[in-house]
C-alpha cells in the first residue's frame, strides 16, 4: 500500500524521518511570493497531498492485493498484510515533518485502521484460526493508535506554531466553560441553563444523552461515534453523533459539573452485534492532558464491557479498547494540520469525507450519515423562540428583584416577562401538537424541563416565587399531555376555574329556546360550560343563544365555555304500516318471538314481524349470537342467522316491549364499520366552529375517529379540543382501545345514556370506573354525563339516590366535570338545578379533604408519546351513507 512517505535514515540513537519530494514541491523551483500567494500555495499543496495520498493508497499494488485477500475471505492474511504496511511507521520520530507529509501519513494510517476494523468484525464470525488472528488484529489496532497519536502530536505543534497565542497545556477547570471563579453560583447556573436550552431549541433531546454503561454499548450500532464527558463526580455521559442533530457539548453532557476529560469514542460490532473494538479519543483542549486523562473513561468502559461479557477475562476486555490522542476518527487530524498550514476548514472537511468514504468501503455495518434536514414550518418557529428564552435566563427574569445585577425593573414587569416567555412556549407546543411534529415536541419538552431544572436549583431567597409557580404549572400540564391552556388544573380543559367554591365543573345543557332570564340565572348559579346538542334546534338558533351567553357572561365579569355535542351516526328503525291511521302506531314484541330485521327500504309490519333498519352494513357487522336492542334497551334480541344476499338478520326476542317509527337500534357487542362522523356532523362543525370552545364527539370507536375529526377542523383553519364520548360497549371494556382514544383526545366523557343501553345497567358502573381509570393513567380529564339528577324533573329536590351517586362520582372517583342533560334543558328553573348540584359537589370535595382536583399519577408513556399519540392513528374515510351509521339516540 504505497503512499508518498518520507525517506528514512536510521542511526544508533533514533530513527529520523526526512521529507521526501512530492509532485507539488519538486516539479517547479521555488519562487518569491506574497503572503496571499503563500497561503494559497499551502492550501493547494495540502489538498494535493491528501488527494495524492488517497489515490496512491487505492491504486497501489499492495492495495489491490488486500482487495484480493478480502474477496477470498483470507482475513488472517489481511491482518498480516496490514501489519506489514504499518511496520515502517512504528517507533519513528515525526518531529520536523511538515503539513504535507502529515496529511499523507494521516491518510495512510486511517486506511490501515479502517481496513483493520472491518477485518476484526469478519474474524469474529470465522472459525479455525480466527481466534489467534483476532488477537493479532487487536494488538495491531493498539500499535496503529500509537502511530496516530504521534502524528497528531506533531500536528498540534504545527497548529501552535501558526497561532500567535497557542493554547497552553490544559488544566482541569472548575466548570465546563473554563471561567472558574469569575461568576456567581447563580450566573453559573444561568450559563448551564442557557446552553442546555439552546441545545434543545436546536433540536436536541434527552434521548441523546446517556450514561456510559452496558445499556448504552448494547444500544449502539456498529460504527456509531459518541461524544463523551467524565465529570468530577466520576459520572461518564455520552451522546451519539447523528447527522442533522446538535451536539450536547461539554455543558449538557457534564450537567454543569467539572469536566475531567472529554472527547469521542467509536464502537465496532460484528454481524452478531458483538462488540469488537472501542476506539477512544479526545477533543478540545483535553487532548493536552494526554492519555492519562482518558483513563477516567476507560474505567467506565471496562465496567460496562464486564457487564456485557461477564465470562470474558479482564485482559481480553481491555484489548477491545484502543486509546489515542485526537478524535477517535483520525481524519479530524487533518483539520488540526490544516490550521497549521493554512488549509481552508471547509476544504479539509470535504477531503475528510472523501477519505472516509473510501476507507470504510469494507464495512457494510458502518453507520452512515443520513444528511441534514432543514427546519421548516413550525420547526423553524423554534429558532425564533431561542433568543427570547435564552434572553430571559441571561436577564435573570426568574430571579427575585434583589438578586439581579444590575437592579432590574419592577418585579411585576419581570413577572410579566416570564409569563410572556412561557405563553410563547405553550402556544408553540400546541401548534406543534396540532401539526403532529415530534421533532418540535421533543425540543420544547427538553426546553421547559431544562428551564424548570434551572429554576428549581435556585435558592428560595433569590428566585421569584410567582415565576417558579408558573413554570411548574406549565411543566405539570405538559407532563400530563395537555398543551395550549393556562394553569395546571386539568379541569381548565372544560372551563376556567369555577366562580363557586368547588373544582369540578358543571356542564349544563341549554335549551335553544331558553329565555334571557333563564340564561342569566344559569350563569349566576355557576354554570361553567354551556352545552348544546346538535340534535335539537336549528344552527342559527344555537348561534344566537351562544352569542347571548357570551354577552351575559361578560356583564357578570366572567367567561363561559361553549360545548357542542356532535350527534354522530344514528341507527333507527324505519316506518311501519299504519292502515288504520293510528296516532300511536305501537309495534309489540314478546319474549320468544322470531323477527326479521332488513336493510331494505320497505315498510315494517307487525303481522310479518318485519323490522326495517336504516343501517346498510348491518349484515356485515353482526354474527349469530350477537345481542341487539331497541328503544333504549327495553327490547332485547339475539341474532340467529344472517343472510347477506337478502340483507336480512333473523333474531329471537329475549325481552319483549314495544317500538314504533324511527326508534333507536343498538348493537352492543358488534364492531360497527360505519363512519362515526356523519355528513350532518361536518355541516354543523363548519357552521359552529368559530362559536364553540369544545366539541364532544359521539360514538367514538377508535383513535382514528378522533384524528379524522381533528383533521376536518384543521381543514377549516382552526382546531378545538375534542372530548371523546364513550358510548359503545365494545370500547368501554377494552382498556387498550380506551387508552389509544384517550391519548389522541383532550378529554373523555362517560356518556351513560347510550352506554347503559349497550352494556346493560348492571355492567354500567364497571365501565364507568374503567373509563375514569384510563383518564387518570393518561392524564385526561373525564366528564360524567346523563341522568345525574333526573329526579329534579319530577320532585322538588334531587332524590337521595341521585345525591349519593353524585357524591361518589366526586369524592370517590374524582370526576373533573358533571354534565346535566334534561335536568337543565327541560326544567323551568335550570338555575336552581345548577345551584343544588354545585352545593352537593362542593360538599363532596370538602369531605374528600382536597380543595382542588387531584392531579393524575405521572403518565407511564413518555410525554412525547402522550402528546403525539394522535399521529399514530390513520384517519377513516367518510362515506355518503355515513350519517346512517351507528348506534342509538344520545342523551338529550
Amino acid at each position: 500500500m504505497d503512499v508518498k512517505l518520507p525517506r528514512v535514515s536510521t542511526t544508533a540513537a533514533t530513527t529520523k524521518m526526512t521529507p521526501a519530494s512530492t509532485p507539488s514541491s519538486s516539479s517547479t523551483p521555488a519562487t518569491p511570493s506574497t503572503p496571499a500567494t503563500a497561503a494559497t500555495t499551502k492550501m493547494t499543496t495540502a489538498t494535493t497531498g491528501l488527494l495524492d495520498g488517497i489515490d496512491q493508497v487505492v491504486r497501489a499494488p499492495s492495495a489491490q492485493r488486500l482487495e484480493q485477500l478480502w474477496a477470498e475471505g483470507r482475513f488472517g492474511r489481511v491482518v498480516d498484510a496490514l501489519a506489514d504496511e504499518l511496520r515502517p511507521l512504528q517507533g519513528m520520530d515525526f518531529k520536523g515533518l511538515g503539513g504535507e507529509e502529515l496529511v499523507g501519513l494521516t491518510a495512510k494510517v486511517y486506511f490501515i485502521e479502517e481496513r483493520l476494523k472491518a477485518t476484526l468484525n469478519k474474524l469474529s464470525l470465522t472459525d479455525g484460526d480466527g481466534g489467534a488472528a483476532k488477537k493479532k488484529a487487536l494488538g495491531l489496532a493498539q500499535q496503529a493508535a500509537t502511530v496516530s497519536t504521534a502524528i497528531f502530536r506533531r500536528a498540534v505543534e504545527l497548529q501552535d506554531a501558526a497561532d500567535p497565542q497557542p493554547v497552553q497545556a490544559w488544566s482541569v477547570a472548575k466548570d465546563t466553560h473554563k471561567k472558574a471563579r469569575k461568576w456567581s453560583p447563580e450566573e453559573h447556573l444561568a450559563y448551564v441553563a442557557q446552553k442546555t436550552v439552546e441545545f434543545y431549541l436546536k433540536g436536541g433531546s434527552d434521548a441523546q444523552v446517556a450514561h456510559v454503561d452496558a445499556d448504552l454499548l448494547r444500544s449502539l450500532k456498529s460504527g456509531a461515534l459518541c461524544e463523551y464527558v467524565v465529570d468530577a463526580y466520576d459520572v461518564a455521559r455520552a451522546a451519539v453523533v447523528e447527522s442533522g442533530k446538535p451536539s450536547p457539548g461539554h455543558t449538557v453532557l457534564a450537567k454543569g459539573n467539572d469536566a475531567l476529560t472529554a472527547g469521542t469514542f467509536e464502537v465496532q460490532k460484528n454481524a452478531r452485534g458483538e462488540l469488537t473494538q472501542v476506539l477512544v479519543g479526545t477533543f478540545s483542549g483535553h487532548f493536552r492532558t494526554g492519555l492519562d486523562a482518558q483513563q477516567h473513561l476507560v474505567r467506565h468502559l471496562l465496567a460496562a464491557l464486564g457487564q456485557l461479557y461477564p465470562t470474558t477475562s479482564p485482559a481480553d476486555l481491555a484489548s477491545l479498547i484502543v486509546r489515542r490522542e485526537g478524535q477517535a476518527t483520525s481524519p479530524r487530524t487533518i483539520e488540526v494540520i490544516g490550521r497549521g498550514i493554512g488549509l481552508d476548514g471547509a476544504e479539509a472537511q470535504r477531503l475528510e469525507t472523501q477519505l472516509k468514504a473510501e476507507a470504510m468501503r469494507w464495512q457494510p455495518l458502518q453507520l452512515q450519515d443520513t444528511g441534514k434536514t432543514k427546519a421548516t414550518g413550525v420547526a423553524a418557529d423554534v429558532l425564533a423562540l431561542k433568543d427570547k428564552v435564552s434572553g430571559a435566563i441571561k436577564d435573570g427574569l426568574f430571579l427575585a428583584a434583589d438578586a439581579r445585577k444590575p437592579k432590574p425593573k419592577a418585579p411585576a414587569d419581570a413577572y410579566r416577562d416570564v409569563g410572556a416567555v412561557l405563553k410563547d412556549l405553550d402556544a408553540l407546543m400546541k401548534k406543534a401538537v396540532d401539526a403532529d411534529n415530534p421533532v418540535v415536541v421533543d425540543q420544547l419538552i427538553g426546553t421547559v424541563h431544562a428551564l424548570f431544572a434551572y429554576v428549581d436549583q435556585l435558592p428560595a431567597a433569590v428566585v421569584d416565587g410567582a415565576a417558579r409557580a408558573q413554570l411548574k404549572n406549565l411543566v405539570a400540564r405538559w407532563d400530563n399531555g395537555v398543551a395550549g391552556v393556562t394553569g395546571a388544573d386539568l379541569g381548565l380543559l372544560f372551563a376556567p376555574k369555577p366562580v363557586a367554591d368547588r373544582a369540578a365543573r358543571i356542564v349544563a345543557t341549554v335549551n335553544p329556546k331558553a329565555t334571557d332570564a333563564q340564561l342569566k340565572d344559569m350563569l349566576a348559579a355557576g354554570m361553567d360550560v354551556a352545552r348544546f346538542n346538535t340534535a335539537h334546534g336549528s344552527v342559527q338558533d344555537k348561534i344566537a343563544v351562544m352569542q347571548k351567553l357570551r354577552r351575559f357572561a361578560a356583564e357578570l365579569g366572567r367567561d363561559i365555555t361553549i360545548q357542542v355535542d356532535l350527534e354522530g351516526p344514528k341507527i333507527r328503525l324505519g316506518k311501519f304500516e299504519n292502515p288504520k291511521g293510528l296516532e300511536k302506531n305501537d309495534i309489540f314484541l314478546k319474549a320468544g318471538d322470531k323477527a326479521t330485521l332488513t336493510t331494505a327500504s320497505v315498510p315494517g309490519s307487525q303481522a310479518k314481524m318485519l323490522f326495517p333498519v336504516d343501517y346498510p352494513t348491518m349484515c356485515a357487522d353482526v354474527k349469530p349470537g350477537d345481542p341487539i336492542s331497541m328503544n333504549d334497551g327495553t327490547v332485547q334480541m339475539r341474532v340467529i342467522a344472517v343472510d347477506a344476499k337478502k340483507g336480512t338478520v333473523e333474531v329471537e326476542v329475549l325481552k319483549g316491549g314495544k317500538v314504533w317509527d324511527n326508534k333507536g337500534v343498538a348493537f352492543p357487542q358488534s364492531k360497527l364499520t360505519g363512519a362515526t362522523v356523519t355528513d350532518e356532523d361536518l355541516q354543523n362543525l363548519t357552521a359552529l366552529l368559530p362559536h364553540v370552545d369544545i366539541f364532544a364527539q359521539s360514538f367514538v370507536q377508535s383513535a382514528a375517529d378522533v384524528v379524522f375529526l381533528r383533521e376536518r377542523m384543521r381543514d377549516l383553519g382552526e382546531v378545538k379540543p375534542i372530548i371523546a364520548k364513550i358510548e359503545r360497549g365494545s370500547v368501554a371494556f377494552d382498556e387498550a382501545e380506551l387508552t389509544e382514544i384517550a391519548l389522541v383526545s383532550e378529554g373523555l366523557m362517560v356518556a351513560r345514556g347510550d352506554l347503559g343501553v349497550e352494556t346493560g345497567e348492571a355492567q354500567l358502573p364497571v365501565a364507568e370506573r374503567l373509563i375514569r381509570d384510563v383518564g387518570e393513567k393518561t392524564g385526561r380529564p373525564v366528564m360524567l354525563a346523563t341522568e345525574v339528577m333526573m329526579s329534579v324533573l319530577s320532585e322538588s329536590r334531587a332524590s337521595r339516590g341521585d345525591v349519593d351517586a353524585l357524591y361518589g362520582a366526586i369524592a370517590d372517583r374524582d370526576f373533573h366535570a358533571v354534565m346535566l342533560g334534561k335536568e337543565t334543558s327541560a326544567h323551568e328553573r335550570p338555575g336552581d338545578v345548577i345551584r343544588e348540584a354545585s352545593g352537593y359537589i362542593a360538599f363532596a370535595e370538602a369531605q374528600r379533604d382536597r380543595p382542588v382536583v387531584k392531579q393524575p399519577e405521572p403518565v407511564k408513556l413518555s410525554t412525547r408519546e402522550a402528546l403525539l399519540a394522535r399521529s399514530r392513528a390513520a384517519a377513516p374515510k367518510t362515506t355518503a351513507a355515513s350519517k346512517n351509521a351507528s348506534s342509538t339516540a344520545q342523551e338529550s
